[in-house]
Formats: structure tokens, sequence, C-alpha cells
């Protein structure tokens, strides 16, 4: 059951996966619009992954990256966070991946589940 999007704006309509589809559909993308552009067009969506990159693609990002503007590690955190928590929301049954943004394990897992609580 998931929630159809529509020119960012939320509509109250319950979406299921068509009976018969037994493979499962995955978007890797970085940017919560391609998201709902997905889900509006195939009206469901089991789940998204993300990384770095992808993130660094998102076009809010991209403005600032072509600017020649970098991004503090707290930013970029920041950032990251936002989007991972924006994905959530629009696939909150789905299943979500996340490629580590820190270069310090204790850091990308302390990191990691404040990502994920949070969301």
């Amino acid at each position: 059951m998931l929630t159809r999007f529509a020119r960012g704006n939320v509509r109250s309509q319950t979406m299921t996966k068509p009976n018969g589809i037994k493979t499962r559909i995955f978007l890797d993308g970085g940017n919560p619009n391609e998201t709902r552009e997905i889900i509006a067009l195939l009206g469901f969506l089991d789940g998204q992954t993300t990384n770095p990159t992808l993130i660094s693609r998102n076009p809010e990002a991209k403005k600032r990256l072509d600017r020649g503007e970098r991004f503090s590690e707290k930013e970029i955190f920041n950032f990251y966070q936002q989007v991972v928590q924006e994905i959530s929301r629009l696939i909150p049954q789905g299943t979500r991946g996340l490629t580590k943004l820190f270069k310090s394990h204790y850091a990308a897992v302390r990191r990691g589940a404040l990502l994920i609580s949070t969301s």
C-alpha cells in the first residue's frame, strides 16, 4: 500500500502492487522528485537505494556544486539526511538502501542509525 504523489502534492489515494508481478521494483537515485515521478507512472515502488554519488546529482546539490560552492561535513550530512527522509516518506513501506557517507566505520554506523531513526 503506497501513497501516490503528483506534482509534489500528496494525493490520498492508496496504491498497491498489481497482482501477478513478482519482480520487486527499486529506483536507484538521490532525487525525491524522480521517486514521485516513478510512483506516479507505475503506481507503486518496492524501494529505493541511494549513495553519496547519486545524492551529489540531486538538482539542489548540483546547483550548489556548479556555482563552485562546497558543502561542509555537517551540511552534506544534513542534506543527505533530508533527502533520505523525504524518500522514506514517499515509500514508507518500501526498502531503502543507504551507502555510508563518512570515512570512519564508527561514524557511518552512528550516522546511519541516526538517518534511519529519524526517517
